[in-house]
């Protein structure tokens, strides 16, 4: 099936039914987009990009934790659909580095925050 007939077909299909257009080794968790939501929905999927930055700025914590983990669950899904034209191994290379400064960028915080709680107990 070539890609304009796909796309035509994904267009008449509901939500529920697109689980099958995308290919399994493109499910799984985001940690591009977990972490760096705004930004990384600017390059994946660019409808959601003023919502995440809005969240972000305002930093009303549940507010911006539950659309978070949204993106981590469904990050490279919707990635893939809005950009459907690259191939299998060119997106899962694109969707490894935004997952490995995720992860860089998420541990990194977490160690800085907890060698900071560390430092406040001891000086306490």
């Amino acid at each position: 099936m070539n890609n304009d007939a796909l796309e035509m077909d994904i267009r008449n299909d509901n939500l529920n039914n697109l689980e099958r257009y995308i290919p399994s080794p493109i499910k799984g968790w985001s940690w591009g987009a977990f972490v760096f939501s705004w930004v990384w929905s600017l390059s994946a999927c660019p409808k959601f990009w003023f919502l995440f930055l809005v969240l972000d700025i305002l930093f009303i914590f549940p507010l911006t934790l539950i659309p978070r983990i949204w993106l981590g669950f469904y990050g490279h899904r919707l990635a893939w659909m809005y950009n459907m034209s690259q191939n299998t191994n060119r997106f899962k290379r694109e969707m490894a580095i935004w997952d490995m400064w995720g992860m860089i960028w998420y541990i990194t915080i977490s160690l800085s925050f907890f060698i900071v709680f560390i430092i406040y107990l001891i000086l306490n």
